[in-house]
């Protein structure tokens, strides 16, 4: 904190635990041979979280193109990154997501696979966060126990979602701590944060909706501090059979 003694920083990052690599023989340029390259590291990935009972939250491939030297990766290197909404270890689901990002890469020509640049000398394969994944209980008749495929799927449809617009665009709403009930929620990437923080509602009932701007309401009430008998909204009478509140609504005191 004072600077006594010397702190330094490494530009380097950390190692990542769970990482699976290939070095082909030949530089691959079919996009076929790319493909299975691919789903032979996603499955060994996938066998090896199996085994420390861990699960994929995000994914990075790395192509190293040739580069026309003797130094691996020394060329250009083009990245796919994949998020999950929750945890999975599913080598179809990964390889999914992987896919759609590798259908917008550009394409080698099948006459340029001796160029630079275009042919792959090297792959890596990288779960960058992981979470504890513990293994399911089947049931005799298929399926998991207290898991339903519903759910499973919606968790598929919200990755793909966010593989084909962006992991920052597919949001959910989340529970605030605000007497106010437009503030009450807010809006949160799903791949980003995935907890739920306790919510306590108001003691009193909320309304189901907010109209998007205020509308006159006339009301006719015995003494002006008493709940009204007859109010007029849009063009109808409304005689109230029960008033509870009022209730003042002011901003928080923080």
């Amino acid at each position: 904190a004072l600077g006594h003694i010397a702190d330094p920083l490494s530009p380097r990052p950390p190692t990542p635990s769970w990482r699976v690599c290939l070095n082909p023989a030949e530089p691959l340029g079919e996009p076929a041979a790319v493909s299975a390259t691919v789903q032979r590291l996603t499955e060994v990935l996938c066998k090896r979280l199996t085994i420390a009972n861990r699960g994929v939250r995000r994914l990075e491939l790395a192509l190293y193109r040739v580069s026309g030297g003797y130094a691996i990766g020394t060329g250009r290197v083009d990245t796919v990154t994949a998020g999950t909404n929750r945890a999975s270890r599913d080598a179809g689901h990964l390889l999914r997501l992987i896919g759609e990002q590798l259908d917008r890469l550009p394409e080698p020509q099948p006459e340029s696979f001796g160029a630079d640049d275009q042919a792959i000398e090297f792959v890596t394969l990288t779960a960058t966060v992981t979470e504890h994944l513990p293994a399911a209980q089947t049931s005799y008749a298929g399926g998991y126990i207290g898991d339903t495929s519903n759910a499973s799927g919606l968790d598929r449809l919200i990755d793909r979602l966010a593989a084909r617009l962006g992991g920052t665009n597919v949001v959910r709403f989340k529970g605030r701590e605000s007497h106010l009930p437009e503030h009450a929620q807010t809006v949160t990437p799903v791949l980003r944060d995935r907890t739920i923080l306790p919510f306590h509602p108001a003691p009193c009932p909320r309304p189901p909706r907010l109209l998007p701007r205020p509308e006159p309401v006339s009301a006719i009430a015995p003494v002006p501090d008493d709940p009204p008998l007859l109010f007029r909204w849009q063009r109808h009478s409304y005689h109230i059979v029960r008033a509870e509140g009022p209730e003042r609504l002011a901003p928080e005191w923080w």
